[in-house]
């Protein structure tokens, strides 16, 4: 499960940087100054937007929000709520929210009304956290504990690009 407004708006503001690099790509000096802030900028979209869902199958689910991952036995779950995203209530008292799944939208909304259009036609968000609440009570005991990590290769790539944009600026302060 993904929010499809999330991957509709990385898409348009990607176009919107990729045109703006295309407009300056005739100053090469200028370009060249602008693209590791440019790539840092898509890469934060990316992390905020694109990255964040929630897969599931029997025996688990697996949260992706931003930079985290975390695999939950539904075992471990006590139930699973709609609020402003889908939230996992665990065992432990502690509760765990699904940034990739957000709450359903009011009619006449138009972001409402393009993500039921291009929405997959399984569970609509409005049922997401029902059809999820009740793959949980029918999942099989198990006692492994609930796994969060860190995404390694997303923040490798940050920091890579984080590295680069001060290059980038200790060059131009250097040159000018």
């Amino acid at each position: 499960m993904r929010d499809v407004s999330s991957i509709i708006t990385f898409w348009v503001a990607i176009a919107v940087l990729v045109t703006f690099l295309v407009l300056i790509s005739g100053q090469p000096p200028f370009l060249l100054l602008v693209l590791p802030f440019a790539l840092l900028f898509a890469w934060a979209l990316w992390i905020a937007l694109l990255r964040p869902k929630v897969r599931y199958n029997s025996a688990r689910a697996q949260v992706t929000n931003i930079l985290r991952v975390h695999e939950i036995p539904w075992a471990r779950v006590r139930a699973v709520r709609q609020r402003l995203y889908i939230v996992f209530d665990l065992d432990d008292g502690s509760s765990l929210n699904a940034s990739g799944v957000s709450a359903p939208r009011g009619h006449g909304v138009v972001v409402g009304s393009v993500t039921g259009k291009l929405a997959d036609p399984t569970p609509h968000f409005g049922q997401n956290a029902s059809a999820l609440d009740a793959l949980r009570a029918s999942a099989a005991p198990v006692d492994e504990p609930v796994v969060t990590r860190w995404q390694t290769v997303p923040l490798v790539i940050g920091a890579v690009l984080v590295v680069a944009a001060v290059i980038d600026v200790i060059i131009a302060i250097a040159s000018a």
